[in-house]
């Protein structure tokens, strides 16, 4: 819910276990204005990612497996949006229509994420261990999806 709701997959990537410490953090996650629908698409998308990302057609490394798992999750949730998730909420017509990534969806943010990933290891000298616990890779890759939305929203108007 973190990773989808939120999209915070750094903390869900960073700090799994004190992420619901605090009650403002706990009451973002577990909410009873929250929908069940909501928390079961949450689930079953997050087991859908999970799979994916170890199976041979992800490619993963062992540290992209460990480590883009939720920022995969999140990209996911955002694709099938057609923009951010700041709240669990927006994610209901989703639940509600039981709306599920396709594996060659997945496969090709995967590879995007890879490739972004990449990019911004290379621009900031960092590791992925490290860059998938920060807000700052987080946003970055919004970044790079709100470009791609827009490149792609551009073309398909050219075309007509």
């Amino acid at each position: 819910m973190t990773a989808m709701g939120l999209f915070r997959p750094d903390l869900a990537r960073g700090k799994p276990s004190s992420l619901l410490k605090s009650n403002e953090d706990y009451l973002k996650v577990f909410n009873s204005s929250i929908e069940l629908d909501i928390y079961y698409w949450v689930a079953k998308t997050q087991r859908s990612v999970d799979t994916f990302i170890v199976s041979e057609d992800a490619q993963a490394t062992i540290q992209q497996k460990s480590n883009l798992k939720y920022h995969l999750s999140m990209l996911v949730a955002e694709h099938l949006n057609g923009g951010p998730v700041r709240q669990p909420r927006q994610l209901k017509r989703l639940a509600a229509e039981d709306v599920e990534p396709s594996p060659t969806g997945m496969l090709e943010l995967f590879r995007r994420l890879k490739t972004w990933s990449e990019a911004y290891l290379a621009a900031n000298n960092a590791i992925l261990e490290r860059a998938a616990k920060t807000q700052r890779f987080t946003d970055y890759l919004l970044d790079c999806a709100a470009q791609d939305r827009a490149k792609t929203a551009n073309e398909a108007g050219d075309a007509t």
